[in-house]
């Protein structure tokens, strides 16, 4: 009999036909689940020490990447005149949203064209999701359905930080340059 330890059986088992297995005279290999857990548990990890190895390869290549492809002071002035840009407009844009007002269209677009700056090297990029206040908001007007929503994006653009922004050019950066084609060092260490 078999106990609830021994249950599972060898790929030899499982091709038994009727309880006879070629060349082992009609005995069923079994192991033992403890045995099983346990080979797992190494494999798994193995595995795990592996895929960590390699996100710290990856990390390291893509940091070098980045510092070939684009100095850090350059993302930093591209992230300050973002930040500048979207303060001075909000600056404008932030009392009249508050009243309900009709937001000045020139400001929106000041705002709108800061973040079409920003994001410009990875346009079309599978993936990214674009920070633009979309067209149809655009036009929208105090009292329309879609009014709400441009003063939320609109508020959310403007009281962003330096730091948001100096982050989500980098995620963009980093997933550009892993996209491949960009580095070739970067492409031969992944």
């Amino acid at each position: 009999l078999l106990s609830p330890r021994h249950c599972f059986c060898t790929p030899l088992a499982m091709a038994a036909d009727a309880g006879e297995v070629a060349g082992r005279g009609g005995r069923i290999d079994v192991l033992p689940f403890d045995d099983l857990l346990h080979g797992f548990g190494g494999f798994l990890d193995a595995a795990l020490a592996a895929q960590q190895e390699s996100a710290a390869v990856e990390a390291r290549a893509l940091e070098a990447a980045l510092l070939a492809e684009r100095g850090d002071e350059d993302a930093a002035s591209v992230v300050v005149a973002t930040h500048a840009a979207l303060a001075q407009a909000w600056a404008e844009l932030g009392p009249v949203a508050e009243a309900g007002e009709l937001l000045d269209k020139n400001a929106l677009l000041a705002m709108d064209a800061a973040i079409e700056a920003l994001e410009a090297p990875y346009v079309g990029m599978p993936g990214l999701k674009t920070d633009r206040v979309p067209a149809q908001l655009l036009s929208a007007e105090p009292g329309s359905k879609l009014y709400p929503n441009l003063v939320k994006k609109v508020q959310a653009l403007g009281t962003r930080s330096a730091a948001d922004l100096a982050q989500r050019l980098g995620e963009a950066r980093r997933a550009w340059l892993l996209q491949g084609g960009r580095s070739e060092e970067l492409d031969r260490s992944l």
